[in-house]
C-alpha cells in the first residue's frame, strides 16, 4: 500500500507525502485486545488466533504488528512512530499470522486450526498539521478466531508545516 511522502504494508504498501515537514523517532503503540491469550513458537495455539506469538524470530512480539519507516536505499528501519518528510517514501508493514499449530489444519482435526473469512482493514491520516500525530491502524478479523479481531497502530508525525499523505494505487502487496 503506498501513500504519497510513501508507506508500505506483509500486506505491504506505500504512502507519498507532499508539502513541507520532517522523519526519525520511535515510540510505543497500542495493540489489542490487551488481555488475549499469548503463545510461543514452541507452544502455538490449538485454535485459530491471530498475532499472539510473543517470541517470533522474525518480528518478536506479534501483537505489535503495525510498523512504519522511511524507505531507504540501504536499510528501511521500522518502528512504531516516524516523522514524515515531504517527498520521501514510507513503508507501512502489517504482519499477520494465524498462530494455530499446523497440526490442526488437516481433516483428521476437522480443519479446526484454519481461520475462515480472514480479512485486514486499515486506516491512515491524509493530512497532518504541524506538531500533529496521525494514527496508522490495522485490524485483522476472521469468522472463527479467538478473539474475533486483533488490532495495532503506529504513528506518523510532523514537527512543522502541513503534510498530505496519499495512498499510491496498486502498491499494497501480500507476501506468503
Amino acid at each position: 500500500m503506498k501513500i504519497n511522502s510513501k508507506i508500505k504494508t506483509s500486506l505491504l504498501g506505500f504512502l507519498a507525502i507532499a508539502g513541507i515537514g520532517l522523519i526519525g523517532g520511535a515510540s510505543a503503540s497500542a495493540y489489542g485486545p490487551a488481555d488475549r491469550a499469548t503463545f510461543t513458537m514452541k507452544n502455538p495455539a490449538t485454535y485459530p488466533v491471530f498475532n499472539s506469538i510473543t517470541d517470533n524470530p522474525t518480528i518478536g512480539d506479534e501483537r505489535d504488528f503495525v510498523r512504519v519507516g522511511q524507505i531507504n536505499a540501504d536499510v528501511t528501519s521500522m518502528s512504531n512512530e516516524v516523522e514524515v518528510i515531504p517527498g520521501k517514501q514510507y513503508l507501512v508493514y502489517i504482519y499477520f499470522h494465524n498462530n494455530a499449530s499446523s497440526t490442526f489444519n488437516d481433516a483428521a482435526h476437522n480443519h479446526s486450526g484454519v481461520a475462515t473469512g480472514a480479512r485486514v482493514s486499515t486506516l491512515f491520516p491524509t493530512v497532518l498539521k504541524a506538531g500533529e500525530k496521525g494514527k496508522v491502524a490495522a485490524t485483522i478479523t476472521a469468522n472463527n478466531t479467538n478473539p474475533l479481531s486483533v488490532w495495532d497502530e503506529a504513528y506518523f508525525t510532523t514537527k512543522s508545516n502541513k503534510v498530505f499523505l496519499n495512498y499510491v494505487s496498486g502498491s499494497a502487496k501480500i507476501y506468503n
